[in-house]
Parts: C-alpha cells; sequence; structure tokens
C-alpha cells in the first residue's frame, strides 16, 4: 500500500512537472515569437528608410529634369522668337539690297 502512495506520488509530481514545463515551453515560444517579430520590424524599419532615401533621390531626380525642361522649353521659345526676327531682318535686307541694285542700274543707264 506504500508502494501505490509512493507511486501515486510521484505520478503526481512528474505530471506537475510536464504541465511545469509545458508553460515554460510556451513562454519561450512567446518569447521566441516577441524576438522575431522585433528582428522583422527592425528589417521593416531599415527597408523603409532606403526606401524614403530612393524616394526623396527620385524626387529630386525628377525636380531637376522638369526644371531642365522649363529652361529648354524657354530657350526653345527664345530661339524660335530670335529665328523669326532674324529671317524678318534677313527678308528685310534682301528687299532693301534689289531696290538698291535696280536703282543703280536705273543711275547706271
Amino acid at each position: 500500500e506504500t508502494v501505490m502512495k509512493q507511486y501515486a506520488l510521484k505520478v503526481k509530481k512528474v505530471k506537475e512537472h510536464i504541465a511545469d514545463e509545458r508553460k515554460a515551453i510556451k513562454e519561450l515560444l512567446r518569447q521566441r515569437r516577441i524576438i522575431i517579430n522585433e528582428k522583422r520590424q527592425k528589417e521593416l524599419e531599415q527597408k523603409l528608410r532606403m526606401a524614403t532615401v530612393e524616394l526623396t533621390s527620385l524626387t529630386d531626380a525628377l525636380s531637376q529634369v522638369q526644371k531642365k525642361e522649363k529652361e529648354l522649353a524657354n530657350g526653345k521659345t527664345t530661339l524660335g522668337s530670335q529665328i523669326k526676327t532674324l529671317a524678318s531682318s534677313l527678308s528685310t535686307l534682301r528687299t532693301s539690297n534689289e531696290a538698291d541694285k535696280t536703282a543703280a542700274l536705273k543711275k547706271a543707264d
């Protein structure tokens, strides 16, 4: 009978120990998940910082391209007006040159 009591006591202690071990394992798994989540969060934060830097670089590059585009458009407009002015001046010079030639020919006659 004492052997049965001792056996029952040992079984009870083993079950308590198993329950304690399960609780410890659950706690360790919970801590592991926390650590993994923190690691993932740090990795994502790093990726976010890199993406933000890249976005800033691309935004700067885009603004530079837009600025250059405006400068080229202004240059094109200016160049177009200069060409028109030069063409007009050339036309005026040709007309006056022909008039001078005609007048010179009349004087020569």
